[in-house]
């Protein structure tokens, strides 16, 4: 399965946005690392406390590696004209190193994928309009200590 592949592959493409109706379509470019590549799969090695299905969907989720995955998966295609599987390698870092081998859920992956192309389209207005928003725009913004750091009267 993992036989006969490339290590640590960097791909290069150009993501296209097509025109629609009368908004023009535009590329950017895009790089990823593929830590394992082969003519049937990509495969990304994960070190993690662990690789209980549960515990390990949540850590994929909330580090934003179904976004990854989805722009490697669409990085590969668009250079090999193939969609191949996308598969995480999840090993255990403390003995006994128990590992697993998981396939994002393809609605999952598709929703990552919408996201990572709606922040390329935010990125691309910002950098036609050359603004870049922030968390203020203008003069400063009174914030309040949090909650649990304030006297119980003021709740």
């Amino acid at each position: 399965f993992i036989a006969g592949g490339h290590r640590e592959l960097t791909v290069l493409w150009d993501y296209e946005e097509p025109q629609v109706a009368a908004i023009d379509g535009w590329t950017t470019p895009m790089r990823c690392r593929i830590d394992y590549l082969t003519d049937v799969a990509i495969i990304d090695l994960k070190s993690t406390r662990s690789a209980n299905p549960d515990d390990f969907a949540k850590q994929m989720w909330n580090q934003g590696c179904f976004v990854q995955a989805a722009m490697q998966q669409d990085g590969v295609s668009a250079i090999t004209r193939k969609i191949r599987p996308y598969y995480w390698l999840a090993v255990e870092k403390e003995p006994p190193y128990a590992c697993a081998l998981y396939e994002p859920d393809r609605e999952d992956l598709q929703r990552a994928r919408d996201t990572y192309r709606d922040w390329l389209r935010k990125l691309h207005v910002c950098e036609e309009r050359k603004e870049w928003p922030g968390y203020t725009s203008g003069g400063p913004m009174v914030i309040q200590a949090p909650r649990w750091a304030r006297p119980r009267e003021e709740f």
